[in-house]
């Protein structure tokens, strides 16, 4: 039934438990595991942040996004689950639907950022429009 799973990870408790799961349904599937991280870069020089330079914010931003990477390998490595992992630039929606499309992933497990639905209204829900560009099924996690 599955045989990529793309799995999305943000650091979140919520996306936490997602590879729990998503490593269970690959398991049970002998589905192949991706393993997503995104930085969101774009508009960064836009921004002001407190006096950093816009090549020092990016390189923070990057080292979130490993220090995610490296939390979420840890745990999969830990739970005995074999995976890919890749890391993408830009808008989290775009990359996670593009990888899901490049990678011709049959399911996306991600975890529910839990926004309340005032902030979600205001900033718009990164599972929501994954959800709604999705070219296969989402799964998302509390």
């Amino acid at each position: 039934m599955f045989k990529t799973i793309l799995l999305c990870s943000d650091g979140s408790e919520h996306s936490l438990h997602a590879i729990h799961v998503a490593a269970d349904i690959a398991r049970k599937y002998e589905a192949d595991l991706v393993l997503l991280t995104t930085a969101e870069t774009d508009g960064v020089a836009d921004q002001a942040y407190s006096g950093l330079q816009v090549s020092e914010r990016i390189d923070s931003i990057l080292l979130q996004q490993e220090e995610i990477e490296s939390r979420s390998t840890a745990l999969l490595t830990a739970i005995g689950s074999e995976f890919r992992a890749r890391r993408e630039r830009g808008h989290p929606v775009d990359r996670i639907v593009a990888t899901a499309r490049d990678e011709e992933a049959d399911l996306i497990v991600m975890g529910a950022r839990g926004l309340s639905s005032f902030s979600a209204l205001l900033v718009g829900s990164v599972s929501a429009g994954v959800v709604q560009h999705a070219p296969c099924p989402v799964l998302i996690v509390k």
